[in-house]
């Protein structure tokens, strides 16, 4: 544990700290929380293709067909988590195969990317999936809103979501 005077140092230190300053040290800085990008705030990280993304993205607003502002905000989650589900599926064909897949140029491939970013001793794959599982929920929680709007727009009957309660002891599931 820290001494009262090694706090008051820190404090003091951190007062000083202006934090970077140039403009590569600034760019450089900015990326410091990114580990493997399954959650970045960028749908798009350096070393992936952006015709591919725009691609899908514009198929996929075909497909939806978003009106309004909330609908395209729906849209554009689907269209994220979507991208997002491929770039898990690289990072595990990655770890199966130990293949290189470029993450960004000159530096790791996404998957030994992926693998550093997981907490020492931690299971990468038990990792993997989480956060695949989490995912997959928000592409399927936004898509059943968006389409729950769309519904509503075109004045269909819109049931309430249905809340499971799932028992794991081997009976059937149940509606709350």
């Amino acid at each position: 544990m820290a001494s009262e005077r090694q706090i008051a140092a820190n404090r003091n230190n951190a007062l000083r700290s202006t934090g970077a300053t140039s403009a590569r040290g600034k760019r450089h800085s900015a990326r410091n929380a990114l580990t493997h990008g399954l959650l970045s705030r960028q749908t798009l990280l350096k070393g992936e293709d952006e015709t591919v993304f725009v691609q899908v993205r514009e198929q996929l607003l075909a497909e939806l067909q978003p009106e309004g502002e909330l609908e395209t905000y729906l849209a554009g989650r689907v269209i994220g988590g979507i991208w997002r589900m491929n770039r898990v599926v690289r990072i595990e064909a990655g770890l199966f195969n130990e293949a290189e897949f470029p993450f960004m140029e000159g530096e790791k491939s996404l998957s030994a990317t992926f693998k550093s970013g997981c907490r020492t001793g931690a299971n990468t794959f038990s990792s993997l999936t989480r956060y695949e599982t989490a995912i997959e929920r928000g592409v399927t929680n936004a898509l059943h809103e968006l389409q729950r709007l769309q519904a509503a727009r075109k004045g269909e009957l819109v049931p309430l979501p249905l809340a499971v309660d799932v028992n794991l002891s081997g009976g059937d599931a149940e509606l709350i």
